[in-house]
């Protein structure tokens, strides 16, 4: 599934907003920039690599590239999930690397105006230093996950 972008919310300018792939990690909002997402796919059979960290679920070939998969629930610290029905890989693609990351649920593409983001300091690690920003969207928090930390080495998280 390719993410198509949702109508313009209204009295926002495209250019002081930024558009949005929102999904869920338990009952949590989180949110990816559009730009770095490739594409949206069904959970298929990861091929698990040995001596990898937890938060590694294994590699998925994706049209002859091979994809290391994340479980992005683990890499936050929160508990694993067993996969469901709405479970999804989110690909992302984080300096012409491409990543997996196994989320809960995959909602849609909508705009946030920029202005409605907080800018997110450092909170003594974990879960906090995945954040790019917080803001509120539909009367709901919303977390903007920075791509770059989640897409750090391996050996250096």
């Amino acid at each position: 599934m390719n993410p198509q972008p949702a109508a313009t919310m209204a009295g926002e300018d495209t250019e002081d907003s930024i558009q949005l792939v929102t999904f869920n990690l338990g009952h949590e909002l989180f949110a990816l920039d559009i730009l770095t997402v490739q594409e949206i796919i069904r959970v298929s059979p990861i091929t698990p690599v040995p001596h990898c960290p937890s938060f590694v679920d294994g590699v998925i070939t994706l049209r002859g590239k091979i994809v290391p998969v994340i479980d992005l629930r683990t890499r936050f610290g929160l508990e694993r999930a067993p996969s469901a029905t709405d479970t999804r890989i989110i690909v992302i693609n984080v300096h012409q690397v491409l990543l997996g990351l196994v989320v809960d649920a995959v909602h849609e593409v909508t705009r946030l105006g920029r202005s409605a983001l907080e800018a997110a300091g450092t909170m003594g690690g974990g879960t906090a230093d995945y954040v790019l920003a917080v803001g509120k969207l539909g009367g709901q928090l919303v977390t903007l996950v920075d791509v770059d930390a989640i897409g750090t080495p391996v050996g250096t998280a």
